[in-house]
């Protein structure tokens, strides 16, 4: 068997029949890149059996089949650039043939998860061996949380003011990683101006929240993206300078017309001078994603902390802050069971700010 074939997002629509995918089974609501991201997927593996002499409608084949050629799929699939494939990324493309299995219409073969179905137990050994592999390899060091000495200090420097271009920046990248559970250097880097919305509550209470309408392009990417906190929102906080919502409009309107990314380079000239607002732009051209990767570094040395602390030092400090509160951060983002309401939603954007910005009093 010749196993030449990569992953292409250019293959035809291999899925004559593929379903809307707007709902999963449980009712919950698909992201439009999800929606995308998974008919792609289902695309890739459909034209890698056809490749690979193996049979490609998998929709009507018996578990057993499907089972034996996802074996050598996990085994022998390929990158575009002939390498194997991440983990991260195997586990992207078998999450969403699972999401488009389990989402065929009525009338055509009722599928049980791959995930766990016995039957499949051969090709999910062969993932969890590449997974513990992997993960064994390249294993990251452990995240610190930000001291709370080191906090206080944090929020008294100069780092986060917003009068000049490098602590605005660096401020908005803390307000969206803390209301949006933001992740993955790739994804980051990827952000553009339109990735956040401005919207107005019944209440008449600013907020920002997740453009739901983004196309996730790379498997890498949408991995990254994929935990976010996509239905949180980020509130104005009323007659505070520390206000998120203020902090990101100023940005946004500080960045480059030429540019659509979202993380630019500051001016030079400018980058480190106040009193320069008025109509200026303060930004141009498309950071490098390794100054996105160093944002937390970069603010740890700036503010002479006692450590340099990294991008997850971010979320690992908010769990442990809110955790003294008796919250837990994953459980705060879960939707169910409990009505999604304007109220709930200010009330946990608040709760994030305040546990972060607010460690001994408002810092001015």
């Amino acid at each position: 068997m010749v196993m030449h074939s990569h992953y292409d997002t250019s293959l035809v629509d291999v899925t004559s029949q593929t379903p809307e995918l707007t709902t999963s089974p449980s009712g919950h609501r698909y992201l439009v890149g999800t929606r995308k991201r998974t008919i792609r997927d289902v695309n890739f593996i459909k034209g890698w059996f056809r490749s690979n002499g193996c049979l490609p409608d998998f929709e009507t084949m018996s578990e057993a089949d499907l089972n034996d050629q996802l074996c050598q799929f996990y085994l022998h699939a390929r990158t575009k650039d002939d390498k194997p494939f991440t983990r991260t990324s195997l586990l992207g493309l078998r999450a969403s043939l699972n999401r488009y299995l389990l989402s065929l219409p009525p009338g055509r073969k009722q599928w049980s998860t791959i995930l766990k179905h016995p039957a499949f137990a051969t090709s999910n050994r062969i993932m969890n061996r590449k997974s513990t592999e992997e993960r064994n390899r390249d294993r990251p060091p452990k995240t610190v949380p930000i001291s709370l000495a080191d906090l206080n200090k944090l929020m008294s420097s100069k780092i986060l003011h917003t009068s000049f271009p490098v602590g605005l920046q660096k401020k908005v990248w803390l307000d969206i990683v803390l209301h949006f559970g933001l992740r993955g250097n790739k994804a980051m880097w990827a952000l553009t101006k339109n990735s956040f919305l401005l919207e107005v509550d019944k209440a008449g209470r600013q907020y920002y929240h997740l453009n739901h309408e983004t196309e996730l392009p790379k498997q890498e990417v949408y991995s990254e993206m994929k935990d976010w906190y996509w239905y949180s929102r980020m509130y104005e906080i009323a007659d505070s300078p520390r206000c998120p919502v203020q902090s990101l409009s100023k940005y946004l309107q500080k960045l480059s017309l030429s540019c659509n990314e979202f993380f630019q380079r500051a001016l030079e000239s400018r980058a480190m001078c106040s009193g320069v607002d008025g109509d200026t732009t303060w930004y141009r051209g498309p950071m490098g994603d390794q100054a996105v990767m160093k944002m937390m570094s970069d603010m740890s040395r700036f503010s002479s902390l006692s450590r340099i602390y990294t991008n997850t030092s971010v979320r690992s400090t908010l769990d442990e802050l809110l955790g003294k509160q008796g919250v837990v951060l994953d459980v705060l983002f879960m939707q169910k069971g409990e009505p999604i309401t304007s109220d709930r939603l200010e009330f946990k954007s608040n709760l994030i700010h305040n546990a972060f910005y607010t460690c001994e009093g408002e810092h001015n």
